[in-house]
């Protein structure tokens, strides 16, 4: 065997590769505003396209009992695909609000506020996945007589009393943020809102005079969805393009865990 050998190196010497060895870059992605939302629009788009193909094969049709397609791709399902997409965007909606509240954006009173959102969105992505909304509108209905009125689907009125209390709440606010954020926010809440409220009116009444099976709900409710998806990841390019503009940006970094 080679006698071993070792190798004295000055101190002064290994300094360098000790620097260099400490200026190594942490591993990161990165990803600009406009690359996330083109992925989180495709997404969308693909999804509408796919809802559109499994609503034109029809309920009961070989395809569809074959396949199961209606049942996976119906944008209006429970825990299906577009379900979990949708309830993905809420959450990720959420995380930005939370780092909205992190960054201060709009002052202390901006703070609290978004924190609040970060917290509904949250809760708004369970009920997207559960659907427990649709949990209050039969003994709503009932209560109130709404069978095959524009309030069919009953959950609507608590909830539009919750928009109204929380849009009372979030006007100062609002006042206070630079124009193009306060116009991008009001487009992404009217997309969204005009998809839960408006577009569901329309479609209860498509129900009450045409039934669920017509062509009516069927593009009412199509319609309904893609606002609510439009909606969302115009909010969500909006956070991020703000989340950007900021001194040192927006960061998630994986802290290493505390010595025990």
């Amino acid at each position: 065997m080679p006698p071993a050998a070792f190798a004295v190196v000055d101190a002064d010497d290994a300094l360098p590769a000790i620097a260099a060895a400490k200026s190594v870059a942490p591993a990161s992605i990165e990803i600009t505003p406009s690359a996330a939302t083109g992925v989180l629009a495709t997404g969308a788009v693909l999804l509408v396209v796919a809802h559109i193909v499994a609503v034109g094969f029809g309920p009961g049709s070989d395809i569809d009992s074959a396949t199961g397609l209606g049942r996976v791709l119906h944008l209006n399902g429970e825990r299906n695909a577009p379900a979990l997409f949708s309830t993905a965007l809420l959450l990720l909606a959420a995380l930005c609000f939370a780092l909205w509240a992190r960054a201060a954006i709009a002052g202390p009173g901006g703070r609290r506020m978004w924190r609040l959102l970060a917290v509904l969105f949250v809760f708004l992505a369970v009920d997207e996945y559960f659907s427990v909304h649709e949990r209050l509108s039969a003994p709503l209905r009932a209560l109130f007589d709404l069978h095959g009125t524009v309030l069919h689907y009953a959950w609507i009125v608590p909830y539009a009393l919750g928009v109204a209390v929380l849009a009372a709440l979030f006007l100062p606010i609002y006042l206070r943020l630079p124009r193009r954020l306060q116009v991008r926010l009001g487009l992404a809440a009217a997309l969204y809102l005009g998809g839960v409220f408006g577009m569901q009116g329309v479609g209860a009444l498509m129900l009450g005079t045409d039934g669920e099976d017509s062509t009516g709900y069927a593009i009412a409710s199509t319609v309904e969805e893609a606002l609510e998806l439009a909606g969302l990841v115009l909010l969500i390019d909006t956070q991020l393009r703000h989340l950007a503009t900021l001194p040192h940006g927006a960061r998630l970094q994986l802290a290493p865990e505390p010595r025990r």
